[in-house]
């Protein structure tokens, strides 16, 4: 509305504040004065190729669920000529139509890679329109790509937009409209940049397909303060309250940005989807200026859920303002694991974790170490590795636990005047991105020449040494135990067909057969205590099947309860 007043304004001051000044009465008319002897040449005025973008949204029923893409580009002429998005199951792309200011354009549409390319059949004359149809599927478990049904939408911004690749990095001035109401009169529309059909904002391509976007009947709650702007918009039924989550974010947000010593943060939006997975099975995704997090109905907020939040929430300063180690997955057990072990320790020194949640929380990074296929690789190897199965999980978790090793022998060696919160602290002020070196030094500023041992023994090599009894402070004490692993107990090519089935595992036990088709899976992957669901079709028919992942045990050392230490003792600062 105020864009609209102002346009209003504008076109009355040049309706009449920019008219001629009346001529006198009885004034003759102006004739035109003899022909110049020399004309003046037309100023040529070059295009205006400065990237822009304005892009609308509208969710379509009939007669098959898609979301229809418009996109209206500004820019170089030839950066615009080819256009890319990315695959996604079950969204095929159709209806595209190209024209500029000389009309229609063709395009083609080709795989390229993991992506789709549209290749305009020549360079346009910008401004370029361009519209298509992305094809939508149910909602499900898996990856986000485009998720329409009769009352919701949710999309990935990747799966969305077509656009140059030279954007990627570059900062453009973009539009965005969400026609929710083509879902429901009372729908809503918000993305990564909050709740809102229509919002004006200058971001990157990657920003952009970094993002998620959600229409449908909504709740949403905005807290707005000296400490910071936080919004949640929620799309679906939760056995939890989002409006106490919502609160809690801003808390743990504007307490973490204390933590590190920033004095604000950027505005943050929580975008929170239920569908029907099994409780324990959800996802924490961090995504540009916001978090995605996918939870069952069933799901309760408690310590998994908690830690899992507030390591994404963390990722606004780790990573982006915290860099340990060259890029990619070898850098992995920093950006992501010491960042777990972040977001663990303070959930529970804030009070948001019980001692139980913060235990079974310190146990899964260790059953996650012990249990790995891979545990005898270092670091490097692992890191080649990281696209398989488990893998970056063990990246992870070594992280954490390397974290956890340090932090505590900086306590006893301090006699706890000194933890791993002033090393991170001391690294945070420092220019980034740094190198291992700087880890290892500032380790062993700490522990002297053991530190670099520490970290070579522990990172390097996957060696992990065992955790003094009072790692975790004075309400735990470590001992034996024995470690489940995920197994998930069957493998199925890119159609579906299940390709092999462990003998004797618990998928063989719950009646997975070579040759069936899954037609539907829900687990959380990593997790054996968190049921699988699994939908298969066998000669024509349908089964429903559920059992527990479990593979091999393993003996490791885990942590256990004092039982005479109050509970406001256990959390350290």
């Amino acid at each position: 509305m105020a864009d609209r007043r102002a346009l209003f304004w504008l076109a009355l001051g040049a309706t009449f504040g920019c008219a001629r000044a009346a001529e006198p009465v009885g004034a003759p008319p102006s004739l035109p004065g003899p022909a110049a002897s020399s004309a003046r040449a037309p100023v040529q005025v070059a295009p205006d190729h400065r990237p822009a973008l304005a892009l609308t949204l509208s969710p379509k029923l009939m007669p098959a669920p898609v979301v229809a893409v418009t996109l209206e580009l500004r820019g170089p002429p030839d950066e615009l000529r080819r256009l890319s998005l990315a695959r996604a199951p079950g969204s095929g792309v159709s209806a595209i139509a190209a024209r500029d200011l000389e009309g229609p354009i063709g395009v083609e549409l080709s795989a390229e890679g993991d992506g789709l390319v549209l290749a305009l059949a020549r360079a346009p004359s910008p401004p370029l329109s361009l519209s298509y149809e992305r094809a939508a599927s149910a909602f499900s478990s898996g990856p986000l790509g485009v998720f329409l049904d009769p009352n919701r939408l949710a999309a990935a911004g990747d799966a969305l937009f077509a656009l140059p690749a030279a954007w990627a990095d570059r900062q453009v001035p973009t539009q965005l409209g969400i026609e929710a109401q083509k879902l429901h009169p009372d729908a809503r529309g918000a993305s990564g940049f909050g709740v809102g059909e229509r919002r004006t904002l200058t971001l990157s391509g990657a920003a952009l397909r970094r993002m998620s976007f959600l229409a449908g009947p909504m709740g949403h709650a905005v807290l707005d303060g000296p400490e910071g702007h936080d919004e949640v918009a929620w799309l679906g039924y939760t056995s939890f309250d989002p409006r106490s989550v919502a609160a809690e974010v801003a808390s743990f947000r504007s307490a973490a940005r204390e933590y590190l010593g920033e004095k604000r943060s950027a505005p943050f939006t929580l975008l929170l989807v239920s569908d029907g997975r099994p409780a324990g099975s959800f996802e924490a995704m961090r995504q540009s200026a916001s978090v995605l997090l996918h939870v069952g109905v069933n799901q309760s907020y408690g310590g998994p859920l908690r830690v899992a939040l507030a390591h994404q929430l963390l990722r606004e300063w780790m990573g982006p303002a915290l860099w340990i180690g060259p890029p990619g997955a070898e850098s992995l057990w920093f950006v992501e694991g010491v960042t777990r072990f972040l977001a663990r320790e303070l959930c529970f020194r804030f009070g948001l974790l019980t001692p139980g949640e913060y235990l079974a929380e310190a146990d899964e990074i260790e059953r996650l170490v012990v249990t790995s296929p891979h545990a005898l690789l270092g670091n490097a190897e692992l890191a080649k590795r990281a696209a398989e199965p488990d893998v970056a999980a063990l990246l992870v978790a070594r992280g954490a636990r390397h974290a956890t090793s340090a932090d505590s022998l900086i306590r006893g060696k301090s006699k706890g005047k000194r933890s791993l919160d002033g090393v991170l602290r001391e690294l945070y002020r420092k220019p980034q991105p740094l190198p291992e070196s700087a880890w290892v030094d500032a380790l062993e500023r700490e522990l002297g020449a053991g530190g670099g041992e520490l970290f070579r023994e522990e990172i390097g090599a996957g060696r992990m040494r065992g955790l003094p009894n009072d790692a975790l402070g004075p309400c735990f004490v470590a001992g034996p135990r024995r470690f489940e692993s995920f197994a998930l107990g069957f493998e199925r090519d890119a159609g579906g067909s299940v390709t092999r089935v462990a003998t004797g595992g618990a998928a063989e036990r719950a009646g997975v057969r070579v040759g069936d088709r899954v037609v539907s899976l829900l687990h959380q992957p990593g997790s054996p205590s968190v049921p699988v669901r699994l939908q298969i079709e066998r000669a024509g028919s349908k089964r429903e099947l559920e059992y527990r992942p479990v593979g091999p045990v393993f003996a490791g050392r885990g942590f256990s309860r004092l039982p005479r230490v109050p509970d406001e003792r256990c959390a350290r600062k």
